[in-house]
C-alpha cells in the first residue's frame, strides 16, 4: 500500500518465524528455547509468532509445532498419545506412554545435575534450574523408557508432553521410593 505517494511494503509474518527473516528454521527454535528457559524475554511480536498453538504460553508444544513446520508436516507420526506417566527418583527419570511422544517439558525444583541422557540421535535436551525440555529435532521416536539420569535432588512439579498430532496429552509424575523395607507382621494373630 502507499502513504502519500510512498510505497510501504506489506508486512507478512510466518507463524514460527520468531526472528523475522521470513524463514522458519532452527534459529527460531533456538530463540524459542531461550524464551522458555528465561535466557531472553520476547517482545510482543516474537511472543505472538512463537505461540504456534495460540494458547498464550510458550512451551514444548510450540517447539514441536515449529519442528513440524520445518520438516514439512510430512512426519511418520506414529500412534497418538493420550496419556504419559513420568517416574523419577533414584537418580533416574523414565516414562511410559500409550503413543509416540515428540517433546516433554518439566518444571522442577531441587539442586540437581543431569549426568547422562538416553535419548536417540535427533533428540535434544536443554535445562536450567527450574525447567527441563526434551524434544525431537528430526521426527524420531523415543527408543528407551529411560530419559535421563541425574545426581542431587530433583522434584517434578509439573509436566507437559506433546505428540506429533498436536493432541492434548494427559501427564502424571510419580516418585519412585529410594528403599523398600519388609518388616515382620505386627501384631501377628497367627502365633
Amino acid at each position: 500500500f502507499t502513504l502519500e505517494g510512498v510505497e510501504i511494503p506489506e508486512c507478512t509474518s510466518l507463524p514460527g518465524d520468531i526472528n523475522g527473516d521470513e524463514v522458519v528454521n532452527v534459529i527460531d527454535i533456538v530463540m524459542l528455547m531461550d524464551f522458555i528457559l528465561g535466557n531472553q524475554v520476547p517482545d510482543e511480536t516474537q511472543s505472538s509468532l512463537a505461540d504456534i498453538n495460540e494458547d498464550g504460553l510458550l512451551n514444548v508444544i510450540d517447539v514441536v509445532m515449529i519442528v513440524d513446520i520445518i520438516l514439512g508436516n510430512g512426519l511418520a507420526r506414529g500412534a497418538t498419545a493420550d496419556e504419559v506417566s513420568f517416574y523419577y527418583g533414584n537418580d533416574l527419570v523414565s516414562y511410559k506412554s500409550d503413543g509416540n511422544i515428540a517433546g516433554i517439558q518439566f518444571e522442577v525444583e531441587g539442586e540437581y545435575e543431569i549426568t547422562d541422557n538416553f535419548l536417540p540421535d535427533g533428540w535434544e535436551l536443554e535445562y536450567n534450574e527450574t525447567t527441563i525440555i526434551l524434544f525431537s529435532m528430526d521426527g524420531s521416536v523415543l527408543e528407551d523408557d529411560k530419559l535421563f539420569s541425574y545426581t542431587g535432588e530433583l522434584s517434578i512439579e509439573s509436566s507437559i508432553a506433546a505428540d506429533w498430532h498436536g493432541s492434548s496429552v494427559s501427564t502424571s509424575s510419580l516418585v519412585l521410593p529410594k528403599e523398600f523395607d519388609l518388616s515382620p507382621a505386627f501384631p501377628n494373630p497367627f502365633n
